[in-house]
């Protein structure tokens, strides 16, 4: 049984990307390796002239009603609801064409006008 020796591990083995060749199959090294290709150098590309594009005229859609028009205070919650409540609130939402934000905010407001007398 003949003992071959390992390759050395060197910097020759590093390749550039694009330029990587399947190694050899021969382990005599008499094989001729194939050369890497030779990237074309690119076109120019052409000139083009950007003109900047058209300011719009276009109102943008009124967004929803802030739940509260305090200079634009907003402090987040979050409410965890059971799968059966999630998707009646998702589902009227979706009939009524209003946001979940905006159902909590309606339902609160009711409330918070029902127990009035409770607020002080």
């Amino acid at each position: 049984m003949s003992k071959t020796k390992a390759s050395s591990l060197s910097a020759g083995l590093i390749a550039k990307k694009g330029q990587a060749v399947p190694a050899a199959t021969s382990v005599d090294g008499s094989a001729e390796l194939p050369t890497p290709p030779v990237a074309a150098t690119p076109a120019p590309a052409p000139v083009v002239s950007v003109e900047p594009a058209p300011q719009s005229t276009a109102q943008p859609e009124a967004k929803e009603a802030a739940p509260n028009p305090e200079a634009g205070y907003y402090k987040a919650l979050t409410v965890k609801l059971t799968r059966a409540h999630y998707e009646k609130l998702k589902t009227l939402g979706i009939r009524m064409d209003k946001k979940s934000q905006a159902i909590f905010v309606d339902a609160l407001e009711d409330y918070l006008a029902k127990h009035a007398d409770k607020l002080g």
